[in-house]
């Protein structure tokens, strides 16, 4: 970064305090920094831009106006995963690990080259909501691994084409996908209910109202650091 620069932080932070613990690790590291919350107020004193809960794609001359890029962190293991719902879809598809990848935006939705993954191990009984527990840790995580190298210059991250993984897209979810069906049995709704966030319970209809599921209960569920894998596919 040049003298005077600043990193623009876009979106809401993470999922438990916000940018409270992103400002820190900034104030700590002597950064400089600035929270937007729409990508049309990256300006010339901006080199960097990093994507903190973001849902806009933005347009590829603004991108261009980026010396550093923008980087994106996105709770999947991409290329398989892009787009909505990550969390969600990580249960639902009985993954054995939460992987957060660290990426450059490109002009596509979450298609640009990787920087580096983090991974944390779940098992059959993580809720959404220790998702969200385990994504802000590996956030945290990646971020003090790498800002001193995205800050520093662009670095070359790995294509997504040369994974040579089928990329997979995951559509948008709306509260009206929450919806139990008669025809589950048990297991099936244990594990549709554990995916749910608790702002979209599940719910069904009777006599032409809505009925909602219990939310699941949650285990004394803390994020061990130990337990945390990186693959760094920059170089």
């Amino acid at each position: 970064m040049k003298k005077n620069d600043k990193v623009a932080l876009l979106g809401s932070g993470i999922n438990q305090g916000g940018f409270s613990e992103i400002e820190e690790l900034f104030k700590n590291r002597s950064i400089p920094y600035e929270i937007l919350s729409h990508h049309n107020q990256i300006n010339k004193s901006h080199s960097l831009a990093i994507s903190l809960g973001y849902q806009r794609i933005i347009p590829k001359n603004q991108l261009d106006q980026l010396p550093l890029g923008l980087v994106v962190l996105h709770s999947s293991d991409l290329p398989q995963g892009r787009g909505w719902a990550p969390h969600f879809y990580t249960i639902y598809n009985k993954r054995k690990s939460l992987t957060l990848t660290m990426l450059y935006a490109d002009e596509g939705v979450d298609s640009g080259d990787i920087i580096a993954k983090a991974r944390y191990p779940i098992d059959e009984l993580s809720t959404i909501n220790e998702l969200r527990k385990i994504d802000d840790a590996l956030t945290l995580f990646l971020l003090e691994k790498f800002l001193g190298k995205i800050t520093a210059s662009k670095i070359k991250g790995k294509s997504q084409d040369l994974l040579e993984i089928e990329p997979t897209y995951h559509k948008k979810r709306v509260p009206e996908d929450s919806k139990v069906f008669e025809d589950m049995d048990p297991e099936k709704l244990r594990h549709f209910l554990r995916c749910l966030p608790p702002e979209h319970p599940g719910y069904t209809e009777k006599s032409g109202k809505k009925v909602y599921f219990p939310s699941n209960s949650e285990r004394d569920f803390k994020v061990i650091t130990q337990n945390i894998t990186l693959e760094d596919l920059s170089s």
